[in-house]
């Protein structure tokens, strides 16, 4: 077999051949989930209200989140890439209009649920978008309940505000749950760098990885797909 090169050119066509791979299994992944003609119009979201930044409560609630969800809920939202809204609004308030499926301990976070594009614009219209710089990084956050880590999530955060720095842990998580690679129960450590090499992760062998796909309005010549997180396993499955 042949070796992958660590440095250097080839290394980092290797590492393109990988994530564009990647994404074609992503892809592959989300069409086997459902027919699109059992989608409603304009497919499904989850809008998430956010009280406060909570880096713990989004990955240990995007884990039990989807977990919880039904097959029907489940395989829909990952036909849709899972795509989530992050909103500022207190989950206090919303309960009457919007009840809550998923609080997250302390009611930083809320799980709204599988909505349609009617529901998820009635949400759009009475809370904001989350914006804002993302905070610096700082020591590993560790989310789940023995505060032993067995996995490590790994996030690039060079560039990222903060609404994308949540689509992309979110996205990872909760994609990680609904195929069967991350137990919901699992305690993961969540850590900010800033950069992933794609060649350098490939041979780690994770077990769950996001990559964006090149703008298709990119300036750039050859746009590449770029590696923004890498979910991988620390310790031993038990």
């Amino acid at each position: 077999m042949a070796q992958i090169p660590s440095v250097g050119r080839s290394a980092g066509r290797c590492g393109e051949h990988w994530l564009r791979a990647e994404l074609a299994r992503r892809d592959e992944r989300a069409a086997a989930a459902l027919r699109p003609d059992a989608l409603p119009p304009g497919g499904v979201s989850v809008p998430v209200a956010v009280l406060r930044f909570d880096p713990a409560a989004v990955v240990s609630g995007a884990m039990a989140f989807a977990a919880g969800l039904g097959r029907a809920d489940a395989d829909a939202w990952l036909h849709c890439y899972t795509r989530a809204l992050f909103l500022f609004g207190n989950p206090a308030n919303l309960a009457g209009r919007f009840p809550p499926a998923l609080v997250a301990p302390g009611a930083a976070l809320a799980w709204l649920g599988v909505y349609d594009a009617r529901r998820t614009g009635q949400v759009r219209r009475l809370l904001r978008p989350v914006e804002g710089a993302l905070p610096a990084a700082g020591p590993d956050v560790v989310a789940g309940a023995d505060g032993r880590p067995e996995w490590l999530l790994r996030v690039a955060s060079a560039g990222l505000d903060l609404p994308r720095y949540l689509v992309h842990v979110h996205h990872t998580v909760a994609e990680a749950v609904l195929t069967g690679v991350l137990p919901p129960a699992a305690t993961v450590a969540l850590r900010q760098v800033t950069a992933l090499d794609p060649a350098v992760v490939e041979r780690e062998d994770p077990a769950y990885v996001r990559i964006v796909p090149p703008a298709a309005d990119s300036a750039t010549p050859q746009p590449r797909p770029r590696l923004v997180a890498a979910l991988t396993r620390t310790t031993p499955a038990r």
